[in-house]
Parts: structure tokens; sequence; C-alpha cells
């Protein structure tokens, strides 16, 4: 550890000493609202100082396990919570600084450290709502002033969108919308209704065929039927319709919808294999082939395939 850090780390790792930094650099409108007789240092958890050195260093933690343990000791980021006087918390961070040469993509990285501090703070308190996260950048090198800007919104090329966006992700919700909705999606609309569908306590035929409508539309093969696959093993319906549906619709290779079958029935996804063979007979599939797919032995095939054939002809 530098000699900077060293009197960095050990003067404000003093609550009286962060105290008086507090009371000189924070913003009116945050330090009247901040009780500071609440004002208390915060034990980290080791994941937080991990990603905090990983961050900080650049380092691997497993590739480097005796200088990770180094690290540990000598990582200078100050960590308080203080209680408001409205029974809120906040998160009041200490970093520092001590470039030649400053870093112009520090608001990165200050806002990992300070999402990693509330991450281990909501982690480890459980509250029902996070506190407010403040960071002071003490800096002390060259060139003065500091050259670049500290609000990340800076840096963004479209500051008014990123303001609005940034950090604010955009809700899609599958189930908010209706399948006719989701069929206008074109290509990614089978997998959209195979989403939306996943927790249906019990998926009816048209449900089916909205699926099999929107994997028409999927111009990749391969998502297709990983899509279709999805839907088969985790939807609550009949793997039969599903079966019979896809290979009528989609007119898929019989050989690939054998292999699902057999694919399923071997993860114990499927109950019924006898449902499985008659669809499988009904695509003129040989006894030997189903057999494969369904793990059924060739008596009892036989039998099934006599079944089949007394029903037809009544």
């Amino acid at each position: 550890m530098g000699a900077h850090d060293l009197q960095f780390r050990k003067a404000f790792s003093d609550p009286n000493m962060f105290k008086v930094a507090c009371e000189i650099y924070l913003p009116e409108d945050i330090k009247k609202k901040l009780n500071f007789s609440t004002l208390k240092f915060r034990q980290m958890s080791g994941a937080f100082i991990r990603n905090l050195i990983i961050l900080q260093y650049n380092i691997d933690p497993d590739k480097d396990a005796k200088l990770f343990e180094q690290l540990k000791e000598e990582i200078s980021d100050i960590v308080y919570s203080c209680e408001t006087y409205d029974d809120a918390e906040v998160l009041l961070i200490a970093h520092s600084e001590h470039q030649s040469t400053p870093d112009k993509h520090y608001p990165l990285r200050n806002a990992l450290y300070d999402i990693s501090a509330l991450k281990d703070f909501v982690e480890t308190e459980k509250p029902g709502k996070y506190p407010l996260v403040v960071s002071f950048l003490a800096y002390h090198g060259k060139p003065s002033p500091y050259p670049y800007p500290t609000d990340i919104i800076e840096n963004f090329e479209h500051q008014e969108l990123a303001q609005e966006y940034f950090l604010k992700p955009i809700l899609i919700d599958y189930r908010q919308s209706a399948d006719e909705e989701l069929l206008d999606h074109g290509e990614i609309s089978g997998l959209e209704i195979a989403l939306k569908h996943t927790f249906d306590e019990q998926v009816d035929d048209n449900v089916i065929k909205n699926l099999m409508h929107g994997l028409q539309k999927c111009t990749k093969i391969e998502l297709r039927r990983d899509w279709w696959m999805y839907a088969l093993r985790s939807w609550e319906t009949s793997a039969d319709t599903m079966i019979k549906e896809y290979k009528e619709t989609l007119n898929e290779e019989e050989i690939f919808v054998m292999t699902a079958a057999q694919q399923l029935v071997e993860r114990g996804e499927l109950k019924g294999k006898q449902d499985i063979a008659r669809n499988l007979f009904a695509m003129n599939l040989s006894v030997e082939q189903i057999a494969k797919a369904t793990g059924l032995d060739l008596d009892s095939l036989l039998n099934l395939r006599k079944e089949i054939d007394n029903n037809t002809q009544h």
C-alpha cells in the first residue's frame, strides 16, 4: 500500500474524521437529512471486496491468489452507512484517486463500485427499499483541477437518452400481450409465445396452433427447432398434440421429430410412451425406429400397431 493510500485509509476509517469530511463536502440537501450520530463504518462482505479488487486492479483472484489475499488488506475504499431523520438510510463511500494521470473512464468504475456496495447492503440487511448511495472521489494528482467529468451521463454521446434510459431497463412482459399481438412480431414471435405460456396451468390446442404459426415466421431452422423443443419440455399440454402439430405445420424431417421424442423419453419428461408411439406410427415410421425413439420393446409395439389397425378398421 502506498503512503497516500495508507494515510487515506487510516484517516477515513475513523468515523469522526469521516464525519468532518462529510460536514465539509456533502451538499446541503443531503447533509441536512443525515443524523450523524448514527454514522457507522461498514464491514463489507467477501463478495464486495472481491468485486472491488477485480474492478480496481483488474486481476483474476483464481490465477493470482497470493496477490488477491494481499490486496484484500490494501483496498482503500471506505464505506459508511448513516440514518436519515426520516428513518431512511444512506450509504456514503469514499474513493481515492491518486493517479498522476486521471482516468477519463473513472465514472464507469465508480458506478460499478457503488452498485457493488448497494448489492452488498441489500443482501446483508434486506431492506424494504434501497438506501441512497453517495460517493466522494478524493483526488490529489496532476493535473488540477480534475480534468474529466465525474457524472457518468456526461460521457455518453446521447446524453438526453442516457439520462432517460441508462440503468432503467425497458420491460418486456410477454404475459401482458395477447398471442395475436405477439404473432405480429415476425421472426421472434415463436420464441415469445413459447416463453409466454411456460407457466400456464394448462395449454390448450389453440395456443399450440399459435406457437406453430409463430415458428413458421422464423427463417432459422435451428432456432425454431430449439423453441419448439423448449415448449415441448416445459408446457403443460399434450406432447402427442405438440409433436403432431409440429410435424404437420412445419413439415419437419421425421428423423428430427423422432429424435426429439426420444430425448424427452430419456429425460423422463413425457408420460404415455404409447401416445408417442401412436403418433409416430401415423408418420409411417418403422417399428424399429419407434422402438428406438420410445424405448418400448418390439412386442409391445407390434401389439399396439395391431390395436391401431383394429380401431382403424372399425
